[in-house]
């Protein structure tokens, strides 16, 4: 019996287990894929795409009997104005796999980076959020197929997020037959001549193929509106940054009204601009230009597949050929897996690479014409390379023979804002000019205002460098005092004047001064990130160059009025100094370590639209500016309470007012700078240097209300007893004890009191202390 029970008990163990592997069996996984949906879209056009995608996908898992697969398309509407919304559909957990094209990969980074994307949660390190990092889960040899340039665009700092998937780039469609072109022109080869040689405003205003006619274009959109502009002016300039790193400069000087003015002549004169700024009017326009309502459309390479199918429900021949002299802007499709999908990781890079796999590719070019991003010059090296470049070899001849624009290139140095402010800003401006919304010298203005900044920071510009010299004149002119000023303090340091302060602390305190002038130059002006951690560590340091000795020097006047509270005590001025090293040394130490180890970034603080100046700052720059407002606060609180205190004791505390600036100017450059970026373009700069030459004044006048006027009046008088003399004394007034007020320590001859921090007569140093002695019969001399 007993046996039979267990027996039966691992009967139904073993028949769970078969249902259960059953199940695992034929586990079924839908990936929902998001694209974007193009241009020329028709839903009886891509959805026989989709289902071959599908049915291709099913077959290769169909071998597999672990896992079947299937594939769900969504199509999203794209458009600059709603960029937004197409951000929050990427991130969308419902959406496993991206098909996302170059302009929006990593398009919001860039060295400097911008302030649209700083100040915004959602496109700041997009990828990064977003995009899953398929570095170790793909083989790069796998994808050796692709076109290395193709391949690069999707990799960033060494580390792959898309694989290439689809290319494409602008054409012009053109109707053999139709009445304004010349019938000897209207051949691939013929036609590929003529566009070699000619320019956008011949071919518009006439050329041989038309016979002289002048063209309707049609549709124009924002992308197509920025394509159209960079392939325009690739006609003048050489707009290839590593053969002309500064041909953008033709965009906002002399030249550039004149470009303008034949760009916007050539564009509003030819292109049916009612229809430019509406959704979903391509398709209306290519059926225009299928009707022989227009010569030329313009559009992209895969708006071949609604070509076709137009031309099966009317019969007549098309060609197509690159814009005038065969400058195009490429197109670059990818694949992206969503960090947030729930989707079995390995499942999702598996699907990804059998997309884009090169048999894929082949077969999706031949029945729905898209492009490979195969690496054409291997076709005679890869077969199946070769197979397709047999079966298209027009396509192939232009991929090889155009001059290939990458978008994001163009708009890249590195100073430049990232691509995504560009496209969020250049191609609606470039509209706003076309539609004439605003006068003709304003439009001209604005357009070349928005380039400049595009690759220009307000600190490199003309206008700055004047500013510039300015200050560097001033801060030069300071240093050498300062250094001079340094060098009659060594000279002049066992004068008791100075002793009383402490000389090797005013050095310390004109350092840090010196320090915090230069400051600002890296901190707001700065294009390195090693600058930038150095600022970081230098900031800290110059403050406590002033802060502590300035702090001790303040402490030890306090001292000597707190007569009664220092009696047979000393402030051994040796261990004094031996201190406020020791913590300057610990302090820069920590802060060393800590922002060494932290990521810093160089930010423009405004846009394009108004201006961009670099700035630097650190991660948890947050934590950072409270620490900065906390100890300022108690330095300022610190120094407040001693002059407070002195001041109950002393009538002529104004001799204090070092002390005052230093509590201003702690305070003003914690606010000043902070706000600055919010000052209009046109005053930012003048303000700017306004605010630099008053600190700079400030720190001058710190230093002078410290020790200045002492070594004016000891060189003025370098023999002065009262001036050099140990037993020259502090009178303190004393007779107003009860109130609290007396006058300001004199430098006076006196049998009252005696300081011991001082230099004999005979020329030896005292006791580096201040030692208050009562007076009596047998007090020491000297």
């Amino acid at each position: 019996m007993k046996y039979k029970i267990v027996l039966n008990y691992y009967l139904y163990i073993l028949i769970y287990l078969i249902i259960l592997l059953n199940k695992v069996k034929g586990e079924d996984v839908t990936i929902q894929i998001l694209v974007q949906q193009p241009v020329v879209y028709s839903k009886s056009i891509y959805d026989p795409k989709d289902k071959f995608i599908n049915n291709y996908i099913n077959e290769i898992y169909s071998i597999d009997d672990n896992i079947h697969v299937n594939l769900n398309f969504t199509y999203y509407i794209f458009n600059i104005p709603i960029i937004y919304n197409a951000a929050l559909l990427m991130k969308d957990p419902k959406y496993d796999i991206i098909i996302i094209d170059d302009r929006f990969l990593f398009s919001e980074e860039s060295f400097i980076e911008s302030a649209l994307v700083k100040n915004d949660t959602l496109f700041k390190d997009y990828y990064l959020k977003n995009f899953v990092d398929l570095t170790d889960y793909v083989n790069m040899t796998e994808l050796s197929f692709n076109n290395p340039k193709i391949l690069e665009d999707g990799i960033i700092n060494g580390r792959l997020y898309g694989i290439p998937y689809e290319f494409d780039f602008n054409v012009l469609y053109y109707n053999k037959i139709h009445p304004k072109l010349n019938k000897n022109y209207t051949d691939f080869d013929s036609m590929k001549n003529i566009m070699k040689s000619i320019t956008w405003d011949e071919f518009i205003k006439g050329s041989p193929i038309t016979d002289g006619i002048p063209l309707d274009l049609g549709f124009l959109s924002y992308d197509f509106a920025l394509d159209l502009f960079v392939e325009y002016i690739s006609n003048d300039l050489n707009i290839d940054s590593k053969l002309d790193p500064k041909f953008y400069e033709n965009l906002y000087t002399d030249e550039a009204e004149r470009i303008y003015t034949n760009f916007k002549n050539l564009i509003t004169e030819n292109y049916n601009m009612t229809l430019s700024m509406k959704k979903n009017e391509a398709s209306c326009i290519l059926y225009f230009y299928m009707n022989n309502t227009y010569p030329f459309y313009k559009g992209l390479m895969s708006d071949n597949i609604a070509l076709h199918s137009y031309q099966s429900l009317k019969k007549y021949t098309f060609n197509y050929t690159l814009p005038p002299k065969y400058s195009t802007v490429v197109n670059k499709k990818y694949l992206v897996i969503n960090k947030h999908s729930s989707i079995k990781l390995t499942t999702l890079v598996d699907v990804a690479l059998k997309l884009s796999s090169k048999r894929f590719q082949i077969l999706k070019a031949k029945n729905f014409y898209t492009i490979p991003t195969f690496d054409i010059s291997k076709r005679f090296e890869d077969e199946d390379i070769k197979e397709y470049c047999d079966d298209y070899p027009e396509i192939c001849t232009m991929i090889e023979e155009m001059k290939g624009i990458h978008i994001k290139d163009v708009f890249k140095s590195k100073s430049s804002t990232c691509f995504f402010e560009v496209r969020y800003y250049l191609s609606y401006s470039i509209l706003l000019y076309l539609y004439k919304y605003l006068t003709f010298e304003k439009q001209i203005g604005t357009l070349s205002y928005i380039i400049k900044n595009i690759f220009l920071l307000k600190s490199s510009s003309k206008e700055a460098n004047i500013y510039n010299s300015i200050v560097y004149t001033l801060m030069v002119i300071f240093i050498f005092i300062y250094i001079y000023v340094i060098y009659l303090i060594r000279k002049y340091r066992k004068y008791f004047a100075l002793k009383v302060l402490s000389p090797v602390l005013c050095i310390f305190i004109i350092v840090g001064f010196t320090l915090q002038m230069i400051v600002p130059i890296f901190k707001f002006q700065t294009n390195s990130i090693i600058g930038c951690k150095l600022i970081y560590i230098v900031e800290p340091l110059s403050k406590n160059l002033v802060y502590i000795p300035m702090i001790a020097i303040t402490l030890r006047i306090y001292f000597i009025y707190s007569i009664s509270s220092i009696i047979g005590k000393k402030l051994n001025n040796f261990h004094m100094i031996i201190y406020i090293m020791t913590v300057i040394i610990i302090w820069t130490g920590i802060t060393s370590y800590i922002y060494v180890k932290d990521e810093y970034e160089i930010y423009s603080a405004r846009t394009i639209l108004q201006y961009r100046f670099p700035a630097c700052e650190k991660s948890n720059h947050t934590i950072y500016y409270y620490f900065s407002w906390i100890y300022t606060a108690i330095v300022v609180v610190t120094l407040i309470i001693m002059i407070w205190r002195i001041k109950c004791k002393c009538k002529e505390s104004y001799k204090l007012i070092y002390a005052y600036l230093v509590i201003f100017v702690s305070i003003m450059e914690n606010i000043l700078y902070q706000t600055l970026f919010k000052v209009e373009k046109d005053y930012y700069l003048f303000l700017y240097t306004l605010i630099r030459i008053g600190f700079i004044l400030c720190y001058f006048l710190c230093i002078y209300f410290l020790i200045g006027e002492r070594l004016v009046k000891i060189m003025a008088d370098p023999k002065n007893p009262e001036l050099l003399y140990s037993k020259t004394a502090l009178k303190i007034d004393i007779s107003n004890n009860k109130t609290g007020t007396s006058s300001f320590p004199t430098i006076l001859a006196t049998n009252d009191i005696t300081i011991a921090d001082a230099t004999y007569t005979d020329g030896t140093e005292a006791s580096t202390s201040i030692e208050v002695v009562k007076s009596s019969n047998n007090m020491k001399k000297g």
